[in-house]
């Protein structure tokens, strides 16, 4: 058997593998079934990491939940996570994601709860780009208070930023590119 001006020995003894690509002939099978067979493979493998995906995933959102902490009063429906303010947007956005994936309602509200305190926090100082992605995240939910704290975001930025929207990305120039990319988005 030649490949061009290449010699190709073909092994008399096949292990499984070598069946697997090869017919009894010695002939590499039709593309076509060996495409259908790389399907099958990925199709069992995917099957399999799906249930441990969504594991995984209530199984991060369960200890974000329960590792949130109150802020002030009950009523207040303010919470956090202990040192951990600078994350707390993406943090947020991760447990809308589980309650997106997973539906489950104590997720939304872990997320409600965050963006509550994001949102008082963000009346002292000029909150993350990600905390707004929060925001933004939420009031697809239908809920028109989200979209005015976003909104209220972009208008503290050009109201009250020295030199407006272009001097808070400047603010971002000493970070990691994709890190300011991520805050300023």
């Amino acid at each position: 058997m030649n490949i061009g001006n290449t010699p190709i020995v073909v092994k008399k003894q096949r292990g499984r593998l070598e069946s697997l690509f090869f017919g009894k002939d010695g002939k590499m099978i039709a593309r076509m079934k060996l495409g259908g067979i790389v399907l099958v493979i990925l199709l069992v493998i995917q099957g399999s990491l799906a249930a441990t995906l969504g594991e995984t995933a209530d199984a991060t959102a369960a200890n974000l939940v329960e590792n949130q902490v109150p802020f002030g009063p009950p009523e207040w429906n303010l919470s956090t996570w202990d040192n951990l303010d600078a994350f707390a947007g993406t943090i947020t956005q991760g447990v809308i994601c589980a309650y997106d994936y997973l539906g489950d309602p104590n997720y939304q509200q872990a997320a409600t709860n965050s963006a509550s305190y994001l949102n008082l926090l963000g009346t002292f100082s000029t909150p993350y780009g990600d905390t707004i992605l929060a925001f933004a995240r939420l009031s697809g939910s239908g809920n028109g208070a989200w979209q005015l704290a976003a909104a209220a975001f972009f208008e503290n930025v050009r109201m009250n930023t020295p030199g407006g929207a272009a001097g808070y990305v400047n603010a971002y120039q000493g970070l990691d590119t994709s890190s300011a990319v991520f805050y300023v988005a």
